[in-house]
């Protein structure tokens, strides 16, 4: 077999995105030592279809802001919008602050070569009604 180089850039390259979409994941996850109260109320969080809002792991700290009736939440640096169909208004939540659940994609890349843009995937949003 012979020796291509092209190959196993590609390879590479999909090997260290894989790694950084994966490791993501891993670090997103900042309830592990919440109390089981807090947890258990993570878990059980549906959207308006009856379906589940994700896991732990899918609603770390954010913060949320809102400029003329659009909401947007900041992570990575950046300002992401809610869309207004996942929003849930509650009166509170178990941590006293909007938990959004979303999943990131990172911008991967390597060997010069971009493979995605970031973004995200909102799929549910527990925002405090003002009135809350």
């Amino acid at each position: 077999m012979e020796f291509n180089p092209t190959r196993r850039l590609t390879i590479l390259g999909i090997a260290s995105a894989a790694l950084l979409l994966g490791t993501r994941s891993i670090l997103a996850a900042p309830w592990d030592n919440a109390p089981e109260h807090v947890k258990k109320w993570m878990r059980e969080q549906e959207n308006e279809n009856g379906e589940s809002c994700c896991g732990l792991g899918d609603a770390p700290p954010v913060k949320v802001g809102e400029t003329n009736g659009q909401y947007y939440f900041e992570w990575e640096g950046q300002l992401w919008p809610i869309p207004l169909e996942v929003i849930d208004w509650v009166e509170s939540t178990p941590v006293n602050r909007h938990v959004i659940f979303f999943r990131y994609y990172p911008e991967a890349s390597g060997f010069g070569v971009t493979y995605t843009m970031a973004s995200v995937d909102v799929y549910c949003a527990k925002l405090i009604s003002p009135q809350g």
